[in-house]
């Protein structure tokens, strides 16, 4: 137990939760190190809403019965609504006089779908695998909002130096409790009678997760510089314009250009694990519970030591390393082995770059998209996730099926590949900061 303790201490100092003796160089300011612990707070219900149940959509699926291209479209049906939503969000966030209200209406909005997918089984037989997908998908529009307002949030709470440890320290800690609480949800799921397992399980996360409405309400905010034009013909030159404002920012748009490809590969091989995993390996709920738990394993290490290797200087070599890992190394691994207790290493040392790369992808997508601005670049990032994650995961989908899992995985990890490496090459670049760019915008 003494060993449990200092293994529990050390793992808390870590996360920044609980602060070692002695001096911290460049510690978080007090409302820093406060929205930091609130949000590392909500993080165990951020993990149920939008992580760990999101985790048993393919099995449900799977076991209902339903084909490789309904699961496929469990992941490309949010993508494509997103692809509609995510810029009107976007819009509506940066007219919002807070962050936290669209992040507040966000939560409430998934959940409560969310607890409507518990009613699925009571549709008429042909209606259920569609009514499944229109339930997962319209959960997606107020799930992007949420986090499309997050983004936008954390550079205004946090400090650039500052935003992997604080960052990382809510990741960490939904690392932890994936690890704790999917497996408790897999077996959940197998000890009782099907469709009531799932039933109780998406009824029951649904309404535990409302409280993450109370934390994001208490969050501290700067106040927001609003956008206000003086003339309605100002207002409407500034729409117009728009997409030539955004061509100013070539370090962005190169950015992009890799996040597509990038994207591509990762959204492509998501489903395909899952089929994987319980069409050719067999996993029950049991299963996919202990492999997310590995893969959360292993993320918990790589946020704590991807967040302290960060540096300005690093971080470009330490993002080809992670992306290379995730993206192409993961699915070759996971094709190299066909049984089960292999595929826990395999999940453990994914999550361990899978860490890392989300940790600093989503610190450099933060920090090349302009303040004032923000949440419409931000909003432009989620589109180019949205468009991979709307034909990768149908493609991936439609190869398994003609060429079987294996080979689908293999095709996955060579565009992986590639996508790292346009990372490496094109994500780096100074971005104009906000002065230029409003002289730029008077020329107009």
């Amino acid at each position: 137990m003494s060993f449990l303790r200092r293994v529990v201490r050390s793992t808390m100092t870590r996360l920044g939760i609980v602060q070692e003796t002695g001096v911290v160089v460049d510690p978080l300011s007090p409302d820093e190190d406060y929205n930091s612990k609130l949000l590392a707070y909500e993080a165990p219900l951020g993990v149920l809403a939008s992580g760990s149940v999101a985790n048993f959509y393919a099995l449900f699926a799977i076991q209902s019965g339903f084909s490789n291209t309904l699961v496929g479209w469990l992941a490309s049906g949010p993508a494509l609504i997103n692809l509609l939503w995510i810029i009107p969000s976007g819009r509506l966030i940066q007219r919002s006089r807070s962050y936290t209200h669209p992040m507040a209406i966000g939560a409430l909005a998934q959940r409560l779908v969310l607890i409507s997918i518990a009613l699925i089984p009571f549709l008429p037989a042909p209606w259920r695998p569609w009514g499944l997908v229109a339930l997962v998908t319209l959960a997606a529009m107020p799930d992007s909002m949420r986090w499309l307002a997050l983004q936008a949030a954390s550079g205004e709470m946090f400090q650039p130096e500052h935003m992997a440890r604080a960052m990382g320290r809510r990741w960490a800690v939904m690392s932890v409790c994936t690890v704790i609480l999917t497996p408790l949800m897999g077996k959940f799921i197998d000890l009782l009678s099907f469709p009531a397992n799932f039933q109780l399980l998406f009824a029951g996360v649904g309404l535990t997760t409302l409280g993450t409405i109370w934390f994001v309400l208490r969050l501290r905010l700067p106040e927001r510089e609003m956008d206000v034009p003086k003339q309605p013909a100002q207002y409407h030159r500034s729409v117009r314009t728009r997409l030539s404002e955004i061509g100013r920012y070539r370090s962005f748009i190169l950015y992009e250009a890799g996040i597509l490809v990038l994207q591509m590969a990762a959204l492509g091989a998501a489903p395909l694990f899952r089929i994987y995993w319980v069409r050719d390996l067999g996993a029950n709920g049991s299963w996919v519970g202990a492999l997310t738990a590995a893969a959360a394993i292993g993320s918990t290490a790589g946020i704590i030591l991807w967040g302290r290797w960060s540096r300005p200087d690093r971080d470009r070599r330490n993002i080809l390393i992670c992306c290379i890992g995730i993206v192409s190394l993961y699915p070759l691994l996971a094709a190299a082995f066909s049984n089960l207790p292999a595929q826990v290493g395999v999940a453990m040392l994914s999550g361990f770059f899978s860490g890392g790369n989300s940790l600093m992808l989503f610190n450099r997508t933060v920090q090349i998209s302009p303040r004032r601005q923000r949440p419409t670049f931000l909003a432009i990032h989620n589109i180019t996730s949205n468009a991979a994650g709307f034909v990768a995961p149908l493609a991936t989908a439609g190869l398994a099926d003609a060429l079987g899992t294996r080979p689908a995985l293999w095709i996955a990890a060579g565009v992986g590949l590639v996508a790292s490496v346009m990372i490496y090459l094109m994500g780096w670049g100074e971005v104009p900061d906000d002065d230029q760019t409003q002289a730029a915008n008077t020329d107009v």
